[in-house]
């Protein structure tokens, strides 16, 4: 009863006392990598609310982005009803690929715990991802997903320190309203709703990570603002700012209780309005699917059918790591033909790449990014794998390519690329290598496909206002979602361009057969396939499938289709070889298309007096012939559309305007806008964060620290700097750390000062012992990817002994010897952290050290006989058992060797309250002694954890150490509801063994090492002696994990087994910390 009480005194006291603490070690680093190929030369530009960061090739894009970022922020502030407290930084990247080469976010640990506060930065990083229309959108979600993150964790400091504390929310509610305020009732959404509802998994959004997490969440503000009205967003965003629930926040504001209602009229709100769309349409038909289940989540970008229709290409990409098949339609027998990218952890990356192309019907044409360059590659499979690249070239002349198609000869590409940071229409010749450029505005030119047997004339989609191209380059001010089909042929003229397709919805993605040209059409909200005829200029629509055709091919018998679209969340490669695409089908408009034409019209009518009087057309329009049904004003006949000559003059000069647009950009634009600059980037330092924590040591005791890191906006400079006093108020720790991170090699140099002090008394006669090490070592790290480096360290040490009670005879007052050694040292770490000490992956460390001595002073003439050096690995291994259950194992080996190897001392648990030490008669390397100089304590290393012994339980030159824990979070497992309580939220409870030993000599099981061999001292003899017993320990037992009061606690009882023989009373473990 003493013991409890004593413990939970003790936790109180840590709890209260420590209230600020950061609960988490760092004795094992290992970490990730961003790779760098380019050397970016930033200038900023500078508006009233923004400052636009960019670099070589990026003017366009940074004045594009100033321009739209301050005409949408008063419609964001006002919405969210928050203004930021300072001016927003806005870093403009080329690429989704420039991207991936950012330091911003590196290592930085997504848990909030106690004692650690996190500087929220006003800070956005965008990539240009080939469109204007869609960086618009990526502008606007940047912006206001940082507003939004702010507005919740940051502003002032206080704010951060509470909310780092105190605040925690889903992920569908930061995300989703991001989502929404950028984009509104978003086509891709619902669309992602609708496939929820016939799959019934519209349940918990409190559990959906990732974009699932986004668009579900999208979706949620979305019925706020359609059943509440958008006042309530700022509403419910500012009282969840204040009370710190969102539940409670949305149920306050809107006046439903409880929050399950809330959720059922949630579902119910999108169940009804999709019934009829669930109702008439279906799936397209299925003779063939990609890949038939997988626990993955892969992106499906392009689809092809060779030219002979036996073989289906398509691309395979999973966070980045993407592959290309052909599969034959007949046999499913799948062939790869080549694998690129990497894995990307916790980083964007271009679902859009690769894309492919048939050459002819054996070869594949790939464009893709390979060392920061697009490439162009082609492939032959009638050749082995490893020699099926016949040709490659990288295209330096691009920073991207969105789309492209090859002729029918096989000798050129047409190519929507960008260059010079414009979208544009660009023919290349894969023999010469030479580019022929066709269009050169600031319209997007996407999806051309060539026609017929032609090497010049091509279709393609773009949302250009005029049909010429000399006349209108476009501005900010007209660059609309709104997207039409153009024929661009040079034998009739090449500065006009023929507009084919015109609607109120937007026609992409072409496909040319025959006399017949594909495309897709959103304007009943769903992207259904349609047929232009161009002969009789006849549009009708071929499909009616209950989601939206992501992307498409057909072959030239108009009998098969390949296409990717969504279901059951996932996204997945079908193949029909039997779709009817001759006929019409009936399709009606989804509830979203309804209302955004509804709210078009009243806009319009709104907006009436401040337009200006529409041109009066050349030639008046048409009659309809009497077969033809008559629309009234705001009417589209979805089964057919005819154009001639005098329409397509007359919508050159009017185009029709997207319905999106009308009701996203409203009124916002600034007029007098007023850009200064550009100027040189200026690198400024800021706080990133900070620590205050403490530590307990196992021979130091209890300590308190303080760490601070700082880097500058781009993370490509870091300084990190700690300090650590001990109660003893002697014993320190003390280091400081520079990082350059911004080229291909890594560089570091850090400084470490490391003190223990001593105060025992022998013999009745007290005396004191001072150790120190000071270390000075600078780092070259070479990344492979982002997930494992290499690295090379040159370190100078000196360590320094002093007592200040000796004996003259014994040992000298001061002792010091100077070390020079190297460290080579390999990392891996693709772990994904899904929660607190949820982690999912494999992480592993192999690392030499070679010191040398090479001066020493007041002990022993030859320094070189203090030489040491060290090998040690640990592996470590997370594996998901079953949701949320993960299964953890560590497998830990080191040793010393060398003229003056030190020692591994094994058991016991890092930051351990109440630890206790086995203190050996014999060999013990913690004794202290007058006169004896013991500076292999500053050396020797804990191997921990080996629960069910103390520390020190076994020691030696060598050690091996196995850990195994299941990690059950209970509450998240069997409770899929929201959980408020970062208690019940972050409580795991494990069941753990650990297998350890360590000894010094050839081998645990050899004769002669340290567990089998006893020396016993006589008069004038010695007696050895050799035991043969167990080498291993073996702890096993459960325990039980945490938040609580902002700490991550561990709480663990074990039992040891020594020589086969269990101890059968257990050893308590108190911790604090992360991991194992």
């Amino acid at each position: 009863m003493k013991a409890v009480y004593k413990l939970l005194v003790t936790i109180i006291f840590l709890v209260f006392f420590f209230s600020d603490a950061y609960s988490q070690t760092a004795l094992d680093v290992f970490g990730k990598n961003r790779i760098q190929y380019k050397n970016f030369n930033w200038k900023v530009i500078t508006t009233t609310n923004f400052e636009v960061y960019y670099y070589q090739e990026g003017n366009e894009q940074a004045y594009f982005a100033a321009r739209h970022v301050e005409s949408d922020f008063d419609r964001i502030a006002d919405l969210l009803g928050y203004t930021p407290y300072s001016k927003t930084k806005i870093f403009i990247y080329n690429s989704i690929t420039d991207l991936q080469q950012s330091n911003v976010g590196l290592n930085n640990d997504i848990t909030l715990v106690g004692g650690q506060t996190n500087f929220v930065k006003s800070r956005v990083e965008i990539a240009y991802t080939g469109s204007a229309v869609n960086f618009k959108r990526e502008l606007s979600l940047g912006i206001s997903r940082m507003f939004i993150t702010e507005m919740m964790f940051g502003g002032s400091l206080k704010d951060m320190v509470q909310s780092s504390y105190l605040l925690s929310l889903p992920e569908w509610f930061v995300s989703g309203a991001a989502a929404y305020v950028a984009e509104g009732w978003g086509a891709e959404m619902d669309d992602f709703v609708r496939d929820m509802i016939v799959h019934k998994n519209l349940k918990r959004p409190s559990t959906l990570t990732g974009e699932d997490a986004m668009l579900v969440g999208q979706s949620i503000w979305n019925y706020i603002a359609e059943r509440y009205g958008k006042s309530n967003i700022s509403n419910i965003l500012n009282l969840t700012r204040i009370i710190r629930n969102e539940e409670s926040s949305i149920v306050s504001t809107l006046g439903v209780y409880p929050y399950s209602n809330f959720l059922k009229e949630w579902r119910n709100f999108y169940t009804t309005m999709n019934v009829p769309i669930i109702n008439t349409y279906t799936m397209p038909r299925e003779d063939m699917r990609a890949r038939k289940n997988s626990r993955n989540k892969y992106d499906y970008n392009q689809v092809k059918i060779s030219p002979n229709g036996k073989l289906v290409a398509y691309s395979e990409n999973y966070n980045g790591r993407y592959t290309v098949y052909a599969k034959d339609v007949k046999t499913s027998k799948r062939t790869t033909l080549m694998a690129g990218g990497y894995r990307t952890i916790n980083q964007r990356f271009d679902e859009q790449i690769p894309l492919i192309g048939w050459r002819n019907n054996n070869q594949v044409v790939v464009i893709h990014a390979k060392a920061g360059e697009y490439v162009v590659s082609v492939y032959d499979m009638t050749k082995p794998f490893y020699n099926r690249l016949v040709n490659r070239k990288f295209l330096k002349s691009f920073t991207q390519v969105k789309d492209f198609d090859v002729s029918s000869d096989g000798r050129t590409l047409i190519m929507s690329a960008v260059r010079n940071g414009k979208n544009d229409i660009f023919l290349y010749d894969i023999g010469r290598g030479a580019i022929t450029t066709i269009t050169e505005d600031l319209y997007d030119d996407l999806n051309p496909r060539f026609i017929g047997e032609s090497s010049n004339a091509f279709v393609f989609s773009s949302n250009r206002i005029s049909d010429s191209l000399k006349t209108d380059k476009g501005s900010f001010q007209t660059v609309t979602p709104h997207f039409d089909l153009f024929i661009y042929d040079p034998a009739q003229s090449t500065t006009m361009l023929q507009r084919i397709v015109n609607t109120a919805g937007n026609e992409t993605q072409p496909v040319v057969n025959g006399n017949n040209i594909y495309f897709l059409n959103d304007i009943t909200g769903i992207n259904h396939l349609y047929r232009y005829h161009i002969s009789n200029r006849n549009v009708q629509p071929v499909t009616s499938f209950r989601q939206s055709l992501l992307s498409y091919d057909i072959h030239p018998s108009d009998s098969s289709l390949a296409y990717t679209i969504l279901d059951n969340q996932r996204r997945f490669v079908g193949y029909s070889n039997q779709s009817d695409l001759s006929s019409a089908k009936q399709v009606i408009q989804t509830k979203r298309s309804e209302l955004l034409i509804d709210k078009s019209e009243l806009n319009k009518n709104i907006n009436t007096g401040d337009t200006k009087t529409a041109p009066t057309p050349e030639t008046p329009v048409p009659t309809p012939p009497k077969d033809q049904l008559v629309l009234e004003p705001g009417e589209v006949d979805t089964d057919n559309y005819e154009f001639d000559a005098d329409t397509k003059k007359q919508s050159a000069k009017e185009p029709t305007r997207s319905i999106v647009a009308t009701v996203t950009e409203g009124n916002t634009k600034k007029q007098a806008l007023q850009i200064n600059g550009p100027h040189e980037y200026q690198q400024r330092f800021t706080v990133d964060n900070t620590v205050t924590s403490f530590i307990i040591d196992p021979i130091r005791d209890l300590g308190i620290t303080f760490d601070v890191l700082m880097n500058e906006v781009l993370e490509d400079h870091k300084f990190k700097g700690g300090l650590t006093g001990f109660f003893d108020l002697s014993s320190s720790n003390f280091y400081g750390e520079y990082q350059y991170i911004k080229k291909r090699i890594d560089f570091g140099i850090r400084y470490d000062k490391k003190t223990y002090y001593f105060n025992p008394s022998e013999n009745n006669v007290s005396f004191t012992q001072r150790y120190n090490l000071h270390k000075l070592q600078f780092t070259a790290s070479y990344p492979l990817s982002v997930s494992s480096r290499f690295s090379v360290s040159p370190i100078l040490m000196l360590t320094r002994f002093v007592e200040a009670q000796y004996s003259a005879s014994v040992t000298p007052p001061i002792a010091t010897t100077g070390y020079a050694g190297i460290r080579f040292e390999y990392v891996f770490d693709n772990t994904i952290v899904n929660g607190l000490n949820m982690t999912e992956g494999t992480r592993i460390r192999v690392r030499y050290d070679n010191n040398r001595g090479i001066a020493d002073k007041g002990t022993i003439s030859n320094p070189g006989a203090r030489s040491f050096d060290n090998i040690s690995v640990d592996v470590r291994h997370y594996q998901e058992v079953h949701r949320d259950i993960i299964l953890a194992t560590r497998l830990a080996y080191g040793r010393y060797g060398g003229r003056a190897p030190k020692q591994y001392l094994l058991g016991g648990m890092d930051n351990w309250a109440f630890n206790s030490t086995d203190a050996r008669p014999e060999n013990d390397p913690l004794t202290i002694a007058q006169g004896t100089d013991n500076r292999d304590i500053l050396f020797n290393e804990f191997a921990t954890n080996l629960r069910g012994f103390p520390y020190n339980k076994l020691s030696g030159q060598s050690f091996l150490l196995l850990n195994a824990e299941l990690r059950l979070p209970i509450v998240r497992y069997f409770y899929r509801g929201p959980i408020t309580s970062n208690f019940f939220k972050n409580l795991q409870l494990v069941g753990f063994s650990d297998v350890g030993t360590a000894w010094t000599g050839a081998s645990p099981f050899s004769r002669q090492n340290s567990l089998n061999t006893r020396y016993i001292p006589g008069t004038g003899f010695e007696v050895v002696v050799t035991d043969f017993k167990n080498p291993f320990l073996i702890g096993y037992g459960a325990g039980a994990r945490t938040l609580l009061f902002g700490y991550y606690i561990k709480f663990d009882v074990a039992w040891g087994v020594e020589n086969f023989v269990a101890n059968p009373k257990p050893s308590y473990y108190l911790t604090l910390g992360y991991d194992f």
